[in-house]
């Protein structure tokens, strides 16, 4: 089966950043209810879900994408600590694993796509204080071609 996605122009999209689409594919097998003899039978249903970016002509594209992201802390008057990721570039960093190590402790936390021009806060788990720390952040992203850059940060403190 082929899926055809044409761009009509109806929405603009902004020419200074990419822009990401869902497709949401749900594959339902035939049935054929009565040639089954009265066995047993099982149905596998798959769920897929692709992004789809558009990425304005003159962009370019998106070399050493992990390189150029800022890492920050953040503390919580709770005592909560967190580690900001700033993209200041006009393409989408798809992370596909992250890694904080602080203190003699790691943690893996949730990996997400950060928008264009845009940042965005992972919260360590418990009450965690990065006011006096040493430690590395380790971003995994996902580049074009769907392998793995790992990039290394230091992680500032204040």
């Amino acid at each position: 089966q082929v899926v055809r996605v044409i761009y009509n122009n109806t929405k603009k999209l902004p020419q200074d950043r990419e822009s990401v689409f869902w497709f949401n594919v749900l594959q339902v097998p035939p049935t054929n209810i009565g040639s089954d003899g009265g066995q047993n039978k099982m149905l596998v249903m798959l769920r897929s879900r692709i992004k789809l970016f558009y990425r304005p002509d003159g962009l370019g594209k998106p070399d050493n994408l992990a390189k150029k992201l800022q890492i920050k802390t953040v503390n919580k008057g709770s005592g909560k600590s967190g580690i900001v990721i700033v993209n200041p570039q006009p393409w989408f960093a798809s992370l596909s694993n992250l890694n904080v190590k602080v203190n003699g402790a790691s943690y893996n936390l949730d990996a997400d796509m950060i928008a264009p021009f845009s940042s965005q806060t992972w919260w360590l788990p418990g009450k965690r204080s990065l006011k006096s720390f040493s430690g590395t952040v380790t971003v995994t992203l996902v580049n074009d071609l769907g392998a793995r850059i790992s990039e290394s940060y230091d992680v500032p403190h204040h």
